[in-house]
């Protein structure tokens, strides 16, 4: 048998190369140096995957939870119009959870909604591909129980006649109005009220404002004016 081209012929102990060769009768193994065209694999469609999803923002009424992700396709496709849609729960892992209704953006403003729950997002991720565009949706932390924002509390006017109003005060229990002897000269229940107007007659001068709940307590001077 006579082999053409270039190969490398072993027999049991040796190891020879030629160009033509013509072979006995026996076992040989060949090895060319030609070489072979690359086999073709085929590429599998996937789709695409939320890896990670981050909340920033503090779970306050009147906050805004911002919401941030990292989109893979292993395909490489870029990404398209993922799917946001935001949720409450009464648990911290989103048992049960419900879907706002409109809170589909990366942004949401926490409103009384959602007091005293838990707050979280869904996304979908969506690629720009003929195939698998839409991949498995992924749940994030769930940020909670919401509140109040005891930093929302205002007082006006400050200096005041005989009317002054307190706003945003739903998250606090009592209204303490003293003088700077430390006698208490009003007291008012807040009743769940966020706006309480009250009237006070009194004289002319400097006076102690403290404000509490069960937990928090803030203080501020206002004045009576002639």
């Amino acid at each position: 048998m006579c082999i053409r081209d270039r190969y490398e012929y072993f027999t049991n102990t040796e190891h020879q190369s030629s160009g033509n060769v013509t072979l006995t009768a026996g076992e040989y193994r060949l090895y060319s140096n030609k070489k072979l065209p690359k086999p073709e694999i085929p590429v599998l469609e996937t789709a695409p995957e939320i890896l990670q999803i981050t909340l920033t923002g503090e779970p306050l009424i009147g906050d805004t939870l911002k919401a941030s992700y990292t989109f893979y396709d292993l395909n490489g496709d870029i990404e398209g119009e993922s799917l946001y849609q935001w949720y409450t729960s009464f648990a911290i892992d989103g048992r049960g959870k419900v879907p706002i209704e409109g809170a589909n953006d990366l942004e949401y403003i926490l409103t009384e909604n959602e007091l005293d729950k838990f707050v979280g997002i869904e996304i979908i991720p969506v690629a720009i591909s003929d195939e698998l565009s839409q991949g498995n949706s992924k749940l994030s932390i769930f940020k909670g129980p919401v509140d109040f924002n005891i930093n929302d509390f205002t007082i006006f006017p400050n200096p005041f006649k005989n009317e002054i109003t307190f706003y945003d005060v739903k998250a606090f229990q009592d209204i303490f109005i003293s003088d700077f002897s430390g006698k208490i000269v009003h007291h008012e229940k807040v009743n769940a009220r966020n706006v309480i107007t009250v009237t006070l007659n009194l004289e002319e001068g400097v006076y102690l404002v403290k404000i509490s709940n069960a937990t928090d307590e803030i203080k501020y001077k206002i004045i009576k004016a002639p």
